[in-house]
């Protein structure tokens, strides 16, 4: 009776593990989704920034000489590819973030795992 009993609280403690880890995939996955939404949208401001820039220095290059408007585009061109670098980096950072967080999970799962396995 000892010996089913024993499998009985090794088997309570294996389910009350099974929605603790969902939990924690369902944050994760949470948080992947989170991130990912925010690059989308920093990429997407950006892009509409970069639209504006362009499109305001297409109006004004009617009124400029050559040479302004010359100068004028590249600096547009320049900022542009300042902001597209910039999202770029925040959405690398982002994804960074992603993996430690999800590793940090993972490995707070093969703690709780390796809990129970010495818990028996």
């Amino acid at each position: 009776m000892s010996a089913t009993k024993g499998k009985d609280t090794q088997d309570e403690r294996q389910a009350s593990l099974i929605p603790v880890i969902e939990r924690q995939e369902q944050q994760l996955r949470t948080e992947l989704k989170q991130v990912r939404h925010e690059a989308e949208n920093q990429i997407s401001q950006a892009e509409k920034q970069a639209e504006q820039h362009v499109q305001e220095g297409r109006l004004s290059i009617s009124e400029l000489v050559e040479q302004r408007r010359k100068d004028g585009l590249a600096e547009l061109q320049k900022q542009a590819e300042q902001i597209s670098r910039s999202s770029e980096k925040r959405r690398a950072h982002l994804q960074q973030k992603v993996k430690r967080n999800m590793a940090r999970a993972v490995q707070r799962v093969v703690d709780a795992v390796i809990a129970v396995g010495d818990e028996t």
